[in-house]
């Protein structure tokens, strides 16, 4: 069987590095080239990967040359590559956020219905360890029914290091969209149901200087009455031994279950008043490889059918979709 012909079209954010080493270690694709209208990071990727290098990504899709795309263009500009690239019925595999409207949302969700092509997103939590860990715990039952969730999701900025658009929030889209979606994405998946209400504030504490809020709080009602809190910010210290200080806690009508994945990595769960706490959750799951290859594991199983995927079209559209009404009610409330 020939292997599937990846490409990255747009590599403004590391993200789609990471992605593409993934993807070079997976005999199923061969990496065939990056598509990026700038030219100082074009030949940094072109440098970096040793793959052709294209000024569009439309000259790859007009040449019928890829199969499959990452796509890290500006968070803004994502949509129009996304919606082309699905448009010529090649699949895709979006960092996040993959938009930063919901507009630009119902345009990707219209491009979903009229391909036939796969679209997923780097929602990595549903891979890594601790989390696959937890939610296989919730569901065996070992906390009851899940009556309520807080999770928290604090980043370290370096501004130095940060590219002029992300402070620019029309091109950035804010932090309730580049890190409270991971949160609601989890909160959506080991919920196991829908939120049907949301209520969030942002606002710029640390970094007012910038046209950037640096703290956001969302507040999701769930469609069987249960609660999920998910806290995130860019507030880690830039002298802080981590990237951030990521914590899970999940509250259950027989137990409860906490995750730390920090400098510390750890899962405790009390089950009916028995506590066990795990500390190498990663080392037990063998055969379990890291969270951005086990991402693509997931694209190829839905690219080919032969397993249900986990991040599917409409996981990726409905935790965008929350995420953006949070934003839009954030933006209504205006703190700090």
């Amino acid at each position: 069987m020939a292997p599937i012909r990846f490409a990255v079209f747009g590599a403004r954010h590391w993200h789609v590095l990471e992605i593409a080493h993934a993807i070079r270690a997976d005999e199923r694709f061969e990496l065939v080239g990056v598509a990026e209208p700038d030219e100082e990071t074009r030949h940094q990727v072109q440098t970096e990967l040793q793959i052709p290098a294209f000024t569009s990504h439309r000259e790859m899709l007009d040449a019928d040359a890829v199969d499959a795309v990452a796509v890290a263009s500006i968070n803004n500009e994502r949509v129009e590559v996304i919606a082309d690239t699905l448009g010529a019925g090649v699949h895709v595999l979006a960092d996040k956020p993959m938009v930063v409207s919901l507009d630009q949302l119902d345009r990707v969700e219209s491009a979903v219905r009229l391909s036939q092509a796969t679209l997923s997103c780097a929602l990595t939590l549903r891979f890594t360890p601790h989390f696959v860990a937890a939610k296989a715990a919730i569901d065996r039952g070992e906390i009851g029914q899940v009556i309520g969730s807080y999770a928290q999701g604090p980043h370290k900025l370096g501004v130095a290091r940060r590219p002029e658009w992300m402070f620019n929030r029309e091109k950035y889209g804010g932090v309730l969209l580049d890190l409270a979606i991971h949160d609601i994405d989890v909160a959506r998946w080991i919920h196991g149901t829908e939120p049907v209400a949301v209520v969030a504030d942002e606002g710029s504490s640390r970094f007012s200087d910038l046209d950037f809020a640096d703290y956001a709080s969302v507040y999701l009602r769930m469609a069987d009455g249960a609660v999920a809190v998910c806290r995130s910010s860019w507030l880690t210290p830039d002298d802080d031994p981590t990237h951030g200080d990521r914590r899970l806690i999940v509250e259950g009508t027989e137990g409860s279950l906490e995750i730390v994945d920090a400098a510390e990595r750890r899962l405790t769960i009390n089950s009916a008043g028995t506590v066990q706490t795990r500390t190498n959750v990663r080392e037990e799951m063998v055969g379990q490889p890291d969270a951005m290859a086990e991402l693509v594991r997931d694209f190829a199983r839905g690219i080919s059918g032969e397993a249900p995927q986990l991040i599917t079209a409409q996981e990726t559209i409905e935790s965008h979709r929350w995420a953006l009404k949070a934003r839009v009610q954030a933006e209504s409330v205006q703190l700090g």
